[in-house]
């Protein structure tokens, strides 16, 4: 990491390198300090939920996690150029800021586990990084022809497979900046956070890159938000609520069950997992 310049915040250094300069230019101090106190406030939605719940299972923790989306969001929603990217086939966001879509995930519960080893778990956000993040190379065998070896690594995104959600502001020139952080819900902080490109993003979701590490100590507890924020809009932002109201159909009301089955007794149907990343 080459430290190019720093800027106080609050009497705390916001320590800015070359690589992040070089990604947002001279907002780069101000999108550290706001990326940073992103992660710290979904952590803390994450805690929030868990001690409400009053369980002893981990799954309020791991069930809010949509607001590392919703905070990174209403954090750099409002700042100038800032585009925000509806997710095919989910219900949360991400944020488009100086070309680069910054995409937030939990590494690990543990420092154990090496940044270098990072995975992303959402099949989503890999098809999304498709669009841009290469395969990584592939070694020819015996049985491939000569052309084959050379083709393009890149993967066919479940979005280019008939998927006509696909945001218009996501195409193959798109680069992917990640923010992977370490938490659980046994710790009051996070434990360690980075960002980075990555390289290539093998089938599984194993990235190859190597990241810097982010300044969680410039952003003390009092500046983190204590709820989730709604994203501010300016200039260019257009705010989640802002779109034309759709045609309201009203069909005949049905019948009442007869026979209700409750929760309880349901022996099949639909389940859901909670967002894993």
């Amino acid at each position: 990491m080459h430290k190019v310049t720093g800027e106080s915040w609050m009497g705390v250094e916001v320590v800015v390198t070359t690589w992040a300069q070089e990604q947002f230019g001279d907002d780069a101090a101000e999108v550290i300090r706001r990326v940073v106190r992103a992660i710290l406030a979904a952590h803390q939605s994450a805690l929030a939920a868990q001690h409400a719940s009053g369980l002893e299972k981990k799954f309020a923790y791991g069930s809010v996690w949509e607001a590392k989306y919703l905070n990174l969001v209403a954090e750099l929603g409002d700042m100038p150029g800032a585009e925000i990217i509806k997710v095919p086939n989910t219900g949360y966001f991400l944020i488009k800021l100086h070309g680069k879509v910054l995409v937030p995930f939990r590494h690990a519960s543990s420092l154990s586990i090496p940044i270098s080893q990072a995975k992303i778990e959402s099949v989503v956000l890999r098809d999304l990084a498709a669009l841009s993040v290469p395969r990584p190379p592939r070694q020819p065998s015996l049985f491939d022809f000569a052309d084959e070896a050379e083709t393009d690594t890149r993967a066919t995104p479940a979005s280019q497979q008939g998927d006509s959600e696909t945001s218009p502001i996501l195409d193959e020139n798109t680069t992917f900046i990640y923010i992977g952080f370490v938490a659980n819900a046994d710790s009051k902080a996070v434990l360690a956070a980075w960002w980075g490109i990555a390289q290539a993003q093998a089938e599984d979701g194993t990235l190859t890159w190597s990241p810097e590490e982010l300044p969680l100590h410039i952003i003390s507890p009092d500046e983190i938000p204590t709820h989730v924020p709604q994203p501010r809009s300016a200039g260019q932002i257009a705010a989640f609520d802002q779109g034309t109201a759709p045609a309201l159909e009203v069909s005949a009301r049905p019948r009442p069950v007869e026979d209700p089955v409750t929760d309880d007794e349901r022996q099949d149907g639909p389940t859901f997992a909670d967002d894993r990343e």
